[in-house]
């Protein structure tokens, strides 16, 4: 898969807080210059997804793009960089905007840096 409705889509492959296999999870993404940048949205819910507890865990990921695998490492976005991606984001796929629009957590953003 490297579609969704049209937005790119990459596979997030982490590590299971509890169990320690590996989980694999299709993600939209947004490019910026090198890096990928995701939105821990789960459609608005109130919990983040569990991809995001296991990077809570362990940041260092292997993103898969069209069968492309690369390491990478995961950054939690905060302050002015947050609201600068944020903006970004939301123009890029104007449903992030409405999944926090129905939840009061902070959905985070998840910036990731290949290594390869």
């Amino acid at each position: 898969m490297s579609t969704l409705g049209g937005y790119p889509v990459l596979i997030i492959h982490t590590k299971g807080v509890k169990t320690g296999k590996i989980r694999k999870t299709p993600v939209i993404y947004m490019m910026n210059d090198k890096d990928y940048f995701c939105v821990g949205s789960f459609g608005g819910s109130p919990k983040d997804p569990q991809w995001v507890k296991n990077l809570s865990n362990d940041s260092r990921v292997l993103l898969e793009i069209k069968g492309i695998k690369m390491t990478a490492d995961a950054e939690f976005l905060n302050g002015f960089q947050r609201t600068e991606i944020w903006e970004k984001l939301i123009n890029f796929y104007p449903g992030f905007k409405y999944y926090q629009s129905v939840t009061s957590r902070c959905i985070p953003i998840i910036k990731f840096t290949p290594k390869n």
